[in-house]
């Protein structure tokens, strides 16, 4: 009988392996269908925010890019005109031009530190910012003048303060000119 519980068995876990082996071509690597941290966009331009530091849940990574590309949770992705593109990119390449912008990362993060980073012509600016900082960054990011952000934008970029724990910053927040 234990022979006979043992082949069954055997054979079962076999038939599992040969049809993991057969779908392994389908399933996307961990890190590409789980983005914990983000990963690196297939596109030419793009700004990335997301929450690197210990948090209590998983947090959105923003993307801000002139190219529509897929996107997995909790990933969100703005796609924007080429010309509020520039606005905003500019605006987060003088934030990683700052000197309290490091680009060595002290271990441990702290709390809520978010990544920020910018990528055209095929390099990337990023550094880490504080909690605080950030969210008074991207505060400002969705005040910016010449933006004009959607509804649905501005929801985006809210999520992106939830998940910062930046209430006070979004509670106090400005409108748009």
């Amino acid at each position: 009988m234990r022979i006979l519980r043992f082949a069954f068995f055997s054979a079962a876990f076999v038939l599992v392996v040969i049809a993991i082996a057969q779908a392994a071509d389908k399933i996307p690597k961990f890190s590409e269908y789980i983005p914990i941290f983000g990963r690196t966009p297939p596109t030419e331009r793009w700004l990335w925010y997301t929450v690197a530091g210990p948090r209590d849940r998983i947090a959105t990574v923003l993307y801000i890019s002139t190219e529509h590309f897929q996107t997995v949770s909790p990933e969100a992705l703005i796609v924007v005109s080429r010309a509020r593109y520039d606005v905003v990119a500019r605006f987060t390449q003088l934030r990683l031009a700052q000197a309290s912008c490091p680009f060595e990362v002290q271990k441990p993060l702290p709390y809520y530190a978010v990544k920020l980073a910018e990528h055209h012509d095929g390099h990337t600016q990023f550094c880490m910012v504080s909690q605080a900082s950030a969210c008074e960054f991207v505060a400002d990011v969705m005040i910016l003048s010449g933006m004009n952000w959607s509804p649905p934008e501005l929801k985006t970029l809210d999520a992106f303060m939830v998940d910062d724990h930046c209430g006070s910053f979004r509670d106090s927040s400005k409108t748009q000119p």
